[in-house]
């Protein structure tokens, strides 16, 4: 996934071809599942945080590779 994703967050293209808050989206329902299940789900929290700042920041229409504007911003 990092390799067709690392280009873009590299040329800092954002243009959306899945986004923001479409995989947050999913990333809740699989938390949720996985919460039910009682199964591990490691770094979903960190990936939650993440794309929910993202969305907090108003970034819900950028392609998910827009992560990195988090670490551009210190």
């Amino acid at each position: 996934m990092l390799h067709a994703y690392w280009p873009r967050m590299v040329e800092r293209d954002y243009a959306p071809r899945g986004y923001v808050r479409q995989l947050l989206k999913d990333l809740e329902m699989v938390n949720e599942w996985a919460g039910g299940m009682k199964a591990p789900v490691p770094l979903m929290g960190l990936a939650l945080q993440q794309f929910r700042t993202l969305a907090h920041r108003g970034d819900t229409e950028l392609d998910t590779a827009a992560i990195r504007k988090l670490y551009d911003a210190g």
